[in-house]
């Protein structure tokens, strides 16, 4: 038992007690979507919206490049999203002939707008096909764009 007399002076203090977590900052990762957004179309904007709002409050500091038919109409539709039509025109220039593989074979031999956008892929964490009613035998060329997802994902090891 202690006592304390009435002359003395003694400070009690107590650790502050929290009851709210530091949360953990997230690793910041970067998300290739593919979609038919910018053409304007409803459903695939939507669709398109959709995504980048779910993975913007899971990864808030992710970086999102949206690969658009049309870049520059996207752009005024999401914000903090970098867009880009690279796949889509790629898909077009490849054709519907011959393997990926085959094209991809030899880098130095794809034109430097190819190489340069390429080089997304090394730093991305996942690629996502968005919508898919563009993928069809109407426009045969857009089944190129599964390809091209397949080829850059083992390419980056992303699978």
């Amino acid at each position: 038992m202690v006592f304390f007399s009435k002359n003395e002076k003694k400070e009690i203090v107590e650790p502050l007690q929290t009851t709210t977590s530091i949360p953990t900052p997230s690793p910041q990762k970067t998300f290739y979507l593919i979609s038919a957004s910018g053409m304007p179309n409803y459903g695939d904007d939507m669709l398109t919206r959709g995504w980048i709002n779910h993975i913007k409050r899971v990864y808030p500091n992710a970086i999102i490049y949206l690969d658009a038919v049309d870049p520059l109409v996207a752009s005024n539709l999401y914000d903090d999203v970098k867009c880009v039509n690279f796949l889509w025109q790629l898909a077009q220039a490849l054709g519907e002939n011959g393997s990926i593989e085959d094209k991809f074979s030899d880098e130095y031999l794809l034109p430097l707008r190819e190489r340069l956008m390429s080089n997304i892929f090394e730093d991305t964490d996942s690629i996502h096909l968005l919508g898919g009613g563009y993928i069809n035998e109407l426009w045969a060329a857009n089944l190129r764009l599964i390809e091209l997802v397949s080829y850059f994902g083992k390419k980056n090891t992303m699978c």
